[in-house]
């Protein structure tokens, strides 16, 4: 996972994401353009602690405010997290907040939304 754990900036946020193909979808249904993924690696940290690991996972997709992760363990909805992801030579170290939690074939889906400040 990163070596660096500075939290990344918006802005690189933003080129990793536009790096992707964007995913079609219909305008009224996303605010921002989900990007796919598909592989990589998560491990979720509880906040305000970052030592207590929660659970890991892959990327599905990705945007501008958000990743969709596929998880081993349910997280809490609401919950702040602390993600640190590593996908191909890129790493990043992400704050944000549950939105969501689906059980999926093989664990779970994880909707969260960024936290930038």
């Amino acid at each position: 996972m990163p070596a660096d754990t500075t939290l990344a900036s918006r802005e690189s946020w933003r080129e990793f994401v536009q790096s992707f193909d964007a995913v079609e979808q219909p305008e009224h249904r996303r605010r921002a353009a989900r990007h796919d993924v598909g592989h990589g690696f998560v491990e979720v940290y509880e906040l305000p602690q970052t030592t207590k690991l929660v659970t890991t996972g892959t990327v599905i997709n990705v945007s501008e405010n958000a990743l969709m992760l596929r998880t081993r363990a349910s997280v809490g909805i609401a919950m702040q997290i602390r993600i640190e992801l590593g996908v191909d030579d890129d790493e990043f170290v992400l704050i944000g907040e549950v939105r969501h939690c689906t059980p999926t074939v093989g664990g779970y889906k994880l909707g969260v939304e960024l936290l930038w400040e």
